[in-house]
């Protein structure tokens, strides 16, 4: 016999501090020290985790020899081949939605249907705490609502889809896994009742948080060979503490047990005599973590405690980070120096993004760490792979998202061969093109590439995808995974990723006989939340074997030398309670769910326990992202208790002081050797002969404000890319505006029509065809429809001026330098030939008026092309002399400026060009950055190639000859 007869439960426990499982099994070893060999055999051990199991195997088999005792996870006691069936998750998934389908459908004001995936996901949780808390419908019915708001009545009429669901289950088939775990352990306790087990029954590292987990620990702490083991037990808690204790507190987990099994939490005796890491630490803690209520005893309680103070706290370390990634390199830097040290090292953090980050970090030393968790499907590979080639189903195919499935490393049975083509086919064809492709519309670019074959057999596997119709889930999961198979190739399963996410088609399978018809937006919905659920571990045999990373759960049953509880903050860790969008705080309590508060218990239970190793890191970041951080609770009151203490200020000090060193040693790791050296405002000077002999009268106010704009482009002919999308800019809009007065003037240059209006709106709808962007269209259209009556009335007095001659005419001029000539090229937007022969040159704008005085000093395009007229520049163009200039603005404030040919001010401007075209012609001469800023509205292409930013505006430019 392993275990002593008694009445009452047989209850055991370790304290706050020790290994739980090393402590656990060298209990039983003492126990069964005289027991023949066949014994160990004969034990049951039931655990929490697939983890635990695995630590115990190891640890028994690290041991002296001995037959193992079975081992099982408590989960899997509704896996066996006599427990009833259930229906599978997904299955439910699917039938649950369809219900709420229907029923948003029904009453559309609850909210839209693309919700049904994400709500079924949530109602299955629902129904799975039910199941295990033994809540019924019944029971949600009721509850009273009074006094609540309609909204919650109206979800319990909701809550009604989980009544029909169970209609429709067959005869002995189950809602879910959570039922059927009920029904398998109700089950098995019955058996216990009329013939109980012949070996020894042991639940070893569970609280008895889940009803079905509690009422497992209730039959086999009553059983004759029975016992439950309690992990984290606080032998320091007073008591006559026990009975108040909230559902908040760490302890309340084993006080709420003891109600329901019927034992006293403050007799529990010791599974097995084991010194705690730190005792002095744990019962600084636990006084630290006594209910608000009580905290008065502080005053009763923590003078004992202080003379203790500096031996439990000299190996704790808080750690208070300006930001994540400064927490992340700080705890990276300890683990990298725990190894140095011998420690076995442990990171502990519920939160998954600041383990992303610190094991980025430590990839810098090749430390690859044991993650309890892996990472996220969505977030692998062929994760993101996925994602990329369903974000195309049931729509046109788009440059962008195109280009991401190309560029992919997944994609691409020769990737050299693919990548060398896509990147021509986004440079040469792509940029600067359609918004939507119809990848058969490019045979002169792929005959010219030789890429016939490639862009054929892209056309074939992705046309079929961008069908809109619904269809049944098989269709779309058979396409998906097709389409992606045909992109990738077979390299898109082979790794441990691929060989997970495959899984997500598996499931989905499960759907084949589900008649429903989905969109390709409800699809992916549903792809996005079966692959959430899947997480990849990385290969064992890269990690290293001292540093780990754990979830809070992985950490009950683990012990290590060093600890570093991270993301202690509110929100994180606790974390804060997920909204309910099925019942309130009170509606859960008169249903006899659990309460949200009994979750921060838990976390607190292990926050706990991870305090009570040999050298604790207690890590945060004060602020997290732009917003400052709130500490956690725990923290706080921690910090609060010390600072009260006779010397624990001092003590504080020293442990905030230890997280300052890490900190100091991390800020090292991407320290410059000296202070930031600053670009200076540049100004280079090229030789001459590389600087441009052809300018443009548009690039003429660039050379006046900006000219390291022209050194940039015209001399490093630097050239920025098109978008690989088309942007609806000012420049489009403008484009748009040119293309409708364009089209105006072609259909009527032999006169207005009697109904110039009418011909205006044709033109403008015909410039808009081809906007894709529904809102920028009307806006646009409304833009152009306000300016109507202006243009139309300012057209007639044109007209009365001269008749159009021509449109996008283009004209050049020579300004002779002192050391060489340059040509000035122009096209203006329309001239007219006027009485006499006199040509009227007008350029239209989409903007508001400019002032006169700053078209003379920068805006000189309208002028120059008057010069171009004077020297019988403008191809065809036969006119001496440039009558009337104007700048036509139909902008929000309509207006125009207009220039007579014989005003001195088109030769003073001329002339000031020339001498300003000259001055560059002087080797010393450079091109400086902004060197004229004042209004200018937009910044330059080539800011960062000047690094704008390190200097200011009015810094003195720096010239830099080159030879």
């Amino acid at each position: 016999m392993l275990f002593s007869p008694q009445s009452s439960p047989r209850i055991f426990a370790l304290p706050v501090g020790c290994d739980f499982s090393q402590t656990f099994i060298d209990g039983l070893r003492a126990r069964l020290k005289e027991a023949p060999p066949e014994a160990w055999a004969r034990v049951t051990v039931l655990v929490n985790t697939r983890r635990a199991q695995r630590r115990l195997q190891e640890i028994l088999q690290a041991g002296a020899a001995c037959l193992l005792p079975d081992i099982r996870v408590i989960s899997d006691l509704g896996n066996t081949p006599e427990a009833p069936d259930a229906k599978a998750r997904f299955e439910r998934h699917l039938a649950l939605a369809d219900l709420i389908g229907a029923f948003l459908e029904a009453q559309p004001t609850l909210g839209p249907k693309a919700a049904m995936f994400g709500l079924a996901e949530s109602l299955a949780d629902l129904q799975d705490e039910m199941a295990g808390a033994d809540v019924s419908f019944e029971d949600l019915q009721t509850i009273d609502v009074q006094g609540l708001s309609s909204h919650w009545a109206r979800n319990l009429a909701f809550l009604d889809i989980l009544n029909r669901f169970e209609a429709t289950l067959p005869e002995k088939v189950l809602s879910g896994g959570e039922a059927r775990q009920k029904a398998a352990v109700e089950s098995l306790v019955a058996r216990w009742e009329a013939t109980p087990p012949e070996g020894p029954v042991i639940v070893a590292g569970s609280t008895g948080s889940r009803a079905v987990t509690a009422t497992l620990m209730a039959a086999v702490a009553a059983l004759p060979q029975g016992a439950v083991v309690l992990p984290g037990y606080d032998d320091t808690t007073p008591p006559d503490l026990w009975p108040q204790l909230g559902e908040e507190h760490p302890q309340f987990g084993f006080a709420d047990l003891s109600a329901r099994i019927g034992f006293d939490p403050a007799e529990v005796a010791l599974w097995h005599t084991v010194s705690p890491k730190n005792l002095a630490r744990n019962k600084v803690l636990s006084l630290a973590l006594r209910p608000a209520p009580v905290t008065p005893h502080w005053l009763a309680h923590a003078p004992a405690l202080a003379p203790a103070l500096p031996k439990a706290m000299a190996r704790v370390t808080l750690l208070n980070a300006p930001d994540a990634r400064a927490e992340a390199m700080a705890i990276a830097l300890r683990l990298r120096e725990a190894l140095d040290l011998g420690q076995k090292a442990a990171l502990v953090t519920p939160d998954r993004n600041l383990t992303r980050r610190v094991s980025a970090e430590l990839s810098r030393w090749g430390i690859a760490p044991d993650d309890s968790a892996g990472h996220p499907g969505k977030l692998t590979a062929p994760g993101v792979f996925l994602r990329m080639v369903a974000a195309a189903f049931g729509q046109p195919l788009t440059p962008l998202n195109l280009m991401e499935i190309l560029k992919h490393p997944l994609c691409g049975k020769d990737r050299s061969a693919h990548l060398t083509l896509a990147r021509r086919f986004e440079a040469e064809a792509l940029r600067g093109g359609p918004v939507v492709l119809d990848l058969t519309a490019f045979p002169d670019w792929a005959t010219k590439a030789g890429a016939e074959s490639w862009l054929a057999h892209l056309h074939q596997t992705l046309a079929p995808a961008q069908n809109p119709a619904p269809r049944p889930l098989k269709d779309w999961a058979s396409l998906h995974r097709t389409t992606a198979e045909a992109l990738a190739g077979s390299g898109l399963w082979e790794k441990e990723a691929g060989r997970e996410v495959v899984k997500v088609f598996n499931t989905l399978t499960l759907g084949e006989g589900h008649a429903a018809l989905y969109t390709a937006t409800q699809y992916r919905a549903l792809f996005a939340t079966v692959l959430e659920r899947i997480e990849v571990r990385d290969d064992p045999l890269q990690a290293h074997p001292d540093i780990a990373i754990w979830g809070t759960l992985e950490a009950r049953v683990q012990s290590v030398d060093m600890v570093i509880a991270a993301g202690l903050n509110e929100g994180v860790w606790p974390k804060l309670s997920s909204h309910d969008p099925w019942l309130n705080r009170d509606m859960r309590r008169q249903a006899g769910l659990m309460l949200p508060e009994r979750l921060i218990g838990l976390s607190a239970h292990d926050f706990q326990q991870v305090m009570g190793v040999g050298e604790v890191v207690i890590s945060r970041a004060t602020r997290e992202g732009e917003a400052p951080s709130v500490a956690s609770r725990w923290v706080m009151r921690l910090q609060n208790l010390l600072g009260g203490m006779e010397g624990g200020k001092a003590v504080l000090a020293e442990m905030e002081a230890r997280g300052n060193r890490l900190l100091a040693l991390a800020a090292t790791l991407d320290r410059p050797a000296g202070p930031p050296q600053p670009a200076k405002r540049p100004c280079p000077a090229p030789p001459l002969t590389a600087r441009p002999r052809r300018l443009s009268v548009t690039r003429i106010e660039t050379l006046i404000r900006d000219p390291y704009t022209i050194y940039a482009r015209n001399i490093l002919r630097l050239y920025p890319l098109d978008p690989l999308t088309p942007e609806p800019d000012y420049l489009m809009r403008g484009n748009i505006l040119h293309n409708a007065l364009e089209r105006f003037v072609k259909a009527s240059m032999d006169g207005l029509p009697d109904n110039p209006a009418a011909l205006y709106d044709t033109c403008v709808e015909a410039a808009l065809e081809g906007v894709p962007w529904p809102s920028f269209k009307a806006k646009w259209r409304h833009h152009l429809q306000q300016a109507k009556g202006f243009f139309l009335e300012t057209e007639t007095e044109r007209r009365a001026m001269g008749q159009p001659f021509g449109l996008e005419i283009t004209g050049a001029r020579i300004i002779k330098g002192q050391a060489f000539d340059v040509e000035l090229t122009a096209k203006a937007d329309r001239i007219d030939i006027g009485a006499g022969g006199v040509a009227h040159i007008y350029d239209y704008k989409a903007s508001s008026p400019d002032s006169r005085g700053q078209i003379k000093a920068f805006n000189v395009q309208l002028p120059l092309e008057g010069a171009i007229v004077e020297a019988q520049g403008f191809k065809g163009l036969k006119a001496l002399h440039a009558g009337v200039l104007e700048l036509v603005y139909l902008g929000n404030k309509p207006g125009i400026i207009r220039f007579e040919g014989d005003d001195p001010v088109m030769d003073d401007i001329w002339q000031r060009v020339v001498g300003f075209i000259n001055a560059y012609q002087v080797p010393e001469k450079g091109y400086a950055a902004r060197l004229r800023p004042e209004l200018i509205s937009y910044p330059s292409e080539y800011d960062h190639l000047a690094r704008r930013g390190e200097w200011a505006d009015d810094e003195a430019p720096v010239t830099e000859v080159f030879p």
